[in-house]
């Protein structure tokens, strides 16, 4: 397999293709020009995915125009279990073709993506969505699942009868597992970053690309999931440690009291560890002002956060290069086991 071209990985993996636009930065976005292009190469799972000028025309060609992702996504059986035949460990991009979280993607595939995942502990992967709170969504399924039910069995027990390896069964978080979201603005940061935080990963990471104006990160300080910062304190014993809940939501929260989250930049369980940054390219890509990309790098180095500056982006992104203040960031988290 070839090397990804993905500054911040080694390689990609797509076991699930398709999207639809969801914010601003997908407005000139590269996999849905991609799918159109394998689309008109007759690439099954990309004909499911796209939308075309002439659908009535059922022989495609490259004079069919595509006009762009048709909400739908598609399980590609072939693709889902590669990882397990790259023996050397590598870091893999999962659904760069689409997003593992978008609301046509039932868990059942998300559950076996995970599975393959666990069969794996050799290479990183790294999960990224603009759809955060569909994220949370499914590690509350996950958390709140049956032992012994159908959807458990066909997880764990079906996949170690297949591999003979043993799962990390209901392990959360995998720790081969990093979980990020897309953040191209201060109102997605906003919405996406606190959803981030609540589920369990060994690394959190904000990918601030395309980045369409200055982002600051969430400050210092503990939050309520429902209550925000305005929340009542509740300690609560749980044996060998103590635990600090909410109680002032309980008639939101069906177990009654939400947990209280860390909400900042930093080395820690319940931070972000890792902020990605760069500049649109290709068609029509939108200008990136170098002070916004300066007090991004501010912000992380004040909290040691590790910065990683994809590019500059623009016409000819190659020449506009990756240095900031003659500088090449390049850093990527370290993981302690």
């Amino acid at each position: 397999m070839t090397k990804s071209k993905i500054e911040w990985t080694d390689q990609t993996w797509n076991p699930v293709v398709g999207c639809s636009r969801i914010s601003e930065g997908c407005q000139n976005c590269y996999a849905e020009r991609m799918a159109g292009r394998l689309a008109n190469m007759n690439v099954p799972q990309y004909k499911q995915v796209v939308l075309f000028e002439d659908i009535a025309n059922s022989r495609l060609s490259p004079e069919i125009k595509v006009t762009g992702w048709n909400g739908a996504t598609a399980f590609v059986e072939s693709a889902l279990q590669k990882p397990l035949h790259w023996k050397k460990p590598r870091m893999i991009f999962v659904c760069s073709m689409g997003d593992l979280f978008h609301e046509s993607v039932p868990f059942e595939w998300i559950d076996k993506v995970f599975a393959v995942m666990d069969l794996c502990p050799q290479h990183t992967f790294q999960v990224l969505t603009k759809r955060a709170a569909r994220m949370r969504e499914y590690f509350k399924s996950v958390k709140e699942l049956p032992v012994g039910s159908p959807r458990d069995m066909a997880i764990f027990d079906g996949w170690r009868a297949v591999y003979g390896t043993k799962l990390n069964e209901r392990l959360w978080p995998l720790p081969n597992v990093w979980l990020g979201v897309t953040a191209e603005n201060q109102t997605r940061a906003d919405e996406r970053i606190p959803e981030l935080l609540r589920c369990p990963a060994v690394v959190r990471f904000v990918s601030v690309e395309p980045m369409l104006g200055a982002v600051v990160m969430p400050e210092d300080g503990t939050a309520c999931e429902f209550c925000g910062r305005n929340y009542e304190s509740v300690t609560v014993d749980c044996g060998d440690w103590c635990e600090e809940f909410c109680a002032k939501c309980r008639d939101y929260d069906p177990d009654a009291v939400s947990t209280i989250i860390t909400n900042h930049l930093g080395d820690g369980q319940s931070h972000i560890n890792w902020v990605i940054c760069g500049g649109e390219s290709g068609p029509g890509a939108r200008p990136l002002h170098p002070n916004w990309v300066r007090g991004l790098r501010d912000q992380c180095s004040e909290a040691g956060v590790p910065f990683l500056f994809k590019q500059w982006g623009g016409a000819n992104k190659k020449k506009a290069g990756r240095l900031l203040d003659g500088v090449l960031h390049d850093e990527f988290p370290e993981v302690k086991v």
